[in-house]
């Protein structure tokens, strides 16, 4: 067998027996990690999409009261043009 003798091929054996393992740990660990990640990347999406939806809110409201205030003045400026009409 290749001149190797009969402890040599049980070393071989053995190291091809570790170096599987080795292959297996390292597969798992990353398996782990990634279900982690993957974990804590949902929750800051969600956490994102939260924050996204009380800012939208925020905006609808602050364009509602802005088209309210302009409405306001848009009837002041009216009144003001009528008066002028008026006057001149």
């Amino acid at each position: 067998m290749l001149g190797l003798t009969e402890s040599g091929v049980v070393g071989i054996t053995i190291l091809v027996q570790l170096t599987v393992v080795v292959v297996v740990v390292l597969i798992t660990r990353s398996r782990v990690t990634r279900e982690r990640m993957g974990g804590q990347r949902e929750a800051d999406y969600k956490e994102l999409a939260a924050r996204y939806d009380a800012l939208a809110s925020q905006s609808a409201s602050a364009q509602e009261a802005l088209q309210g205030e302009l409405s306001e003045l848009r009837t002041k400026v009216e009144s003001m043009e009528r008066m002028l009409a008026e006057v001149g």
